[in-house]
């Protein structure tokens, strides 16, 4: 009897001790009730469960400001610039580090803290680094789990000493995260430091001039249910309380919102929010609130050199500059002498717009050649094994001409970087000569964000040429309506050039010969034909269409090269011999000749290609023969139409392709949208994504097409209760029970 009544009443101890846990822990969001309230004040943005709706929220908000500030935080104002911004974003400036998930531990104040320290060695060292925020919960007394304040988090990076006695962060490698108040206990290896760190005056244009100065910054916001349900488009609730949480804001955009949306950075991971992001509304849930930033001086800090302010001309801050400096260029044209023909001469330093992120800024920094027959310019040469840090970024490079390879660059065992860059109009011409954009021999830059159009070669790459052992990289670049005399109107690659091209369109453009996309000669030569191998030329994740050749190939050739492409687009090429229209494969008996196609939609699958003796063509997984549906063609525009939504670049908004009604029938869903190698993941693809990658160049990436499959509501009608995307009895059942509550139970039920 004695040990029934000691179990009985341990049991009790223990049900008691789980009560007041959960009690103190607070409870998990009702998510149907915050989505009840969405609809009902008709907000602008879409709530689910996601990694935060897993904890209450006094478990994911910790951050606890001191009741007086120290001195040195005091509030002073950052420097003002000649002008904001309409847009801005670190994050398109590599800026920001990958999104963290802090768990059920309040540490909000230390991920805030350590993601703009992060920043801050991306943007001055390029370093992507992870720091320990267990090191500031354990080794420091800038708070713990329970609570803590982000300005004390950069004194201990800045001179305080820790628990070890000593200043600066650890990486996470060293002190793993533990989501937990652990004891100090890791072996202390290299510190990381910052400057200082102060205050930004609290109104909007200051953070602005901040974050634009200084990187991003550390705020605090008030989060409750409806912030921590949050999954997409524009927060634009404000509701009051006291301010809880702190996040790191990366940028902002005016055109957005009622009155403009700043970028928020979370840290509950990337199945939170827009992967891990927020935009919210300026001036909503106390955002902005106790605006810090820090500021980092490396040791041999690079210089900046400023034309036209500074330095009159390009080549006379290139003349000044040392190893790792930067020359900012002022909105403007750039011509004449000082301007063009510039040589870099073995200096790795980046000449680059004031706002590379911003496409109005990059269209406004123009250095135009104004190369003509009898006057040959174009805009740089690297010849003297400038390597990636050797940056060009965010320039727009025009009418360059040449009597020789390389219209607007020309690249000679050497390895640059080209990155937002447009390339417009340049020409290489003389016999035999090569890439009106760019010529590469021996060299193999990176090339990402890149657009080149309306260039022409007389002989081999209209865009682009690789020459001789030339394997560039090219990421996410738009390849349009270039011209080259004989072969690749778009990219020529020639002996053992191994070129990479993915998240790329190629389009539009002409070759006389061969090639009117892509042209291989002698790549990638193999005795046994395995795409998998290292030193084979690979496009994927690319839309190779409306390329043209008046012989083989219009949307690829290859020669005695050995090419994968898959997850890819290749549709509407034409070629004026019958055969080959979208693929030719031929063998002039030197090396073999094969192409390994998987996850690919092509015009005529298996048919209609130019094979020639001893070449093979390899169907792998997944390939088909299927209309992709572009948005727009005749504006050149190949996202994927999706009654779910499809990204017009022009708007900045999803448009559906639903015929503006709610016949399935006129639904129009490209085939090409979760059509992709189900082994890779969704990528940077926004939820409603399928849970497998679309193929084509936006395949992976947040511009990628939605699902069809899906229910993937833009906003929620009134009349769809339960945000299904579809008024139907359901909703009826939810009006009902709602009206149930309301009239016949007391009057307070019916209250928010």
């Amino acid at each position: 009897m004695q040990s029934t009544r000691t179990h009985a009443s341990i049991t009790l101890i223990l049900l008691l001790f789980v009560l007041i846990s959960q009690e103190s822990n607070g409870r998990k969001p009702d998510v149907e009730a915050v989505r009840k309230r969405v609809r009902q004040k008709g907000y602008t943005f879409k709530v689910n469960h996601n990694s935060a709706t897993e904890y209450s929220i006094e478990q994911l908000c910790g951050t606890r400001p001191p009741d007086v500030l120290p001195m040195q935080s005091k509030a002073i104002p950052a420097p003002k610039a000649t002008a904001l911004p309409e847009r801005f974003d670190w994050r398109e400036l590599d800026g920001c580090s990958p999104i963290k998930n802090q768990g059920n531990c309040g540490a909000c104040w230390a991920f805030a803290a350590m993601g703009a320290a992060e920043s801050l060695y991306l943007i001055h060292s390029g370093q992507t680094l992870d720091f320990s925020e267990q090191w500031l919960i354990s080794c420091t007394e800038a708070g713990d789990c329970n609570g803590g304040w982000y300005g004390t988090a950069f004194e201990y990076m800045i001179s305080t000493l820790d628990a070890k006695d000593k200043s600066g962060a650890p990486l996470e490698e060293v002190f793993p995260y533990q989501t937990m108040n652990a004891p100090c206990d890791f072996n202390d290896s290299q510190r990381y430091l910052l400057t200082s760190w102060s205050m930004a005056q609290q109104d909007i244009d200051s953070i602005k001039q901040a974050i634009l100065t200084y990187g991003p910054m550390v705020v605090m916001v008030y989060a409750e249910d409806l912030f921590q349900c949050y999954v997409g488009g524009v927060f634009n609730a404000d509701i009051q309380g006291i301010s809880n949480h702190a996040v790191v804001l990366v940028g902002w955009d005016d055109t957005q919102g009622a009155e403009g949306i700043w970028y928020l950075r979370n840290s509950w991971g990337p199945n939170w929010g827009e992967n891990g992001y927020m935009r919210i509304e300026y001036e909503r849930n106390n955002i902005g609130e106790s605006p810090c930033f820090a500021e980092l001086t490396l040791d041999n800090e690079p210089n900046s050199f400023n034309v036209p302010d500074t330095f009159p001309t390009i080549q006379a801050a290139l003349d000044a500059a040392d190893e790792g400096d930067t020359i900012f260029l002022a909105p403007g044209i750039y011509t004449g002498s000082g301007n063009r023909d510039i040589d870099f001469a073995g200096k790795n330093v980046t000449i680059r717009s004031t706002n590379p992120a911003d496409p109005n800024c990059v269209s406004a920094t123009v250095i135009d050649c104004q190369g003509t027959s009898a006057d040959t310019h174009r805009a740089f040469k690297y010849a003297n094994g400038e390597n990636t840090t050797s940056l060009l970024y965010g320039l727009t490079i025009r009418n360059g001409y040449q009597l020789d390879n390389g219209g607007a660059i020309y690249c000679y065992y050497s390895h640059p970087t080209f990155k937002n860059c447009v390339f417009e109009n340049n020409t290489a011409t003389g016999y035999k000569k090569a890439g009106g954009a760019i010529a590469l021999y021996n060299s193999s830059p990176t090339i990402s964000n890149c657009r080149f159009v309306n260039n022409s070669a007389s002989s081999y790459g209209g865009a682009v040429s690789c020459r001789d052992s030339s394997s560039p990289t090219i990421s996410n670049c738009t390849i349009i309506n270039n011209n080259a005399g004989a072969e690749g109107g778009g990219i020529y690659c020639w002996v053992n050039s191994l070129a990479s091209v993915d998240h790329t369109v190629v389009a539009g453009n002409h070759a006389d010969d061969a090639g009117g996309g892509f042209f291989f000669y002698e790549c990638a030569n193999m005795e046994l034909p395995d795409v998998n191998e290292p030193n084979v030329p690979v496009i994927t994740f690319c839309t190779i269409t409306e390329n043209t050749t008046n012989g083989f190939g219009g949307g690829l050739f290859c020669m005695d090269s050995i090419v994968g492409l898959n997850n890819s687009i290749i549709w509407n090429n034409s070629s004026g011999e019958i055969l080959g229209t979208q693929i030719a494969l031929m063998d002039d008996s030197l090396n073999d000749t094969a192409l390994h196609v998987s996850y690919c939609d092509v015009t005529g699958l298996d048919q209609g290609h130019w094979i020639d003796t001893d070449c093979t063509l390899y169907w792998g997984d997944g390939n088909f023969d299927t209309d992709p549906l572009f948005a727009d063609l005749p504006q050149q525009d190949y996202h994927l139409k999706s009654a779910s939504g499809h990204w017009d670049e022009l708007m900045h908004d999803w448009l559906l392709d639903d015929g503006n009604n709610y016949d399935p029938a006129d639904d129009q869903n490209s085939p090409c949208i979760d059509a992709g190698n189900p082994e890779l993941s969704t990528g940077d693809e926004l939820k409603c994504n399928g849970d497998r990658i679309n193929i084509g160049a936006y395949g992976g990436m947040e511009t990628a097409s939605r699902s069809p499959d899906q229910k993937c509501c833009m906003s929620c009608l009134q009349a769809d209760f339960n945000c299904d995307c579809i008024v139907n009895l359901e909703d009826l059942v939810v009006i009902m029970g709602e009206w149930l509550e309301c009239n016949l139970l007391p009057r307070h039920h019916c209250a928010e």
